[in-house]
């Protein structure tokens, strides 16, 4: 009796050391996406750094992407659970032009539906000059961020991405759509913004 005991007491030990052991897999042994807020940090170099500390400027802040979009930096940021995006000259570093933040849809009841991975919290601004009009929304999940950017893309267009972060382009009224997510998730999310589902 007590030896059956004991193996019953180490095949439950090895099971859950097994489950331990996968991480973030399912049942299936299939990798589960890791949350926004597990998504790693990126360091901003250069006189962008200064833009990124003032975006930063309660605390607890870390920028986990960037993009560089002509003459501008594009920094993604989570801070205290929720989702950020903000728009830094590159001849004016020290400025911040477009600054979204959105906490995630945690009650289910508000949230965006339009992307895979949600729900999602919206918010949206409308800036720029008359013949040079953009808008952009920032959609927060508890699993990825999504920026829909709308603006005609000049100077070089998209280019030095880091972190988690990639984008689909040439959308119906110049619109780009960039996720911020681990790469499965991503993927889904920009293949769903091409096909325009």
């Amino acid at each position: 009796m007590r030896n059956r005991g004991a193996g019953s007491a180490v095949a439950v030990a090895l099971l859950l050391a097994c489950a331990a052991c996968t991480g973030g897999e399912n049942a299936e042994g299939e990798k589960q996406p890791e949350p926004l807020g597990e998504v790693p940090a990126v360091e901003v170099l250069g006189a962008e750094s200064a833009a990124a500390a003032e975006v930063l400027d309660h605390g607890g802040g870390r920028v986990v992407a960037t993009a560089r979009v002509g003459e501008e930096v594009f920094l993604f940021f989570t801070q205290d659970g929720s989702c950020g995006f903000a728009v830094v000259s590159t001849t004016e570093p020290s400025e911040v032009s477009v600054r979204l933040t959105a906490g995630p849809d945690t009650d289910g009841e508000r949230g965006e539906e339009r992307y895979p991975g949600g729900p999602y919290r919206l918010t949206s601004t409308n800036t720029g000059e008359a013949e040079e009009d953009r808008w952009t929304a920032l959609l927060c999940g508890e699993n990825a961020m999504v920026v829909e950017h709308v603006a005609e893309l000049r100077d070089g267009g998209i280019t030095d991405l880091t972190g988690e972060v990639d984008f689909v382009s040439g959308l119906p009224g110049n619109t780009t759509v960039f996720a911020v997510a681990e790469e499965s998730r991503r993927d889904v999310i920009l293949r769903s913004a091409g096909s325009g589902t």
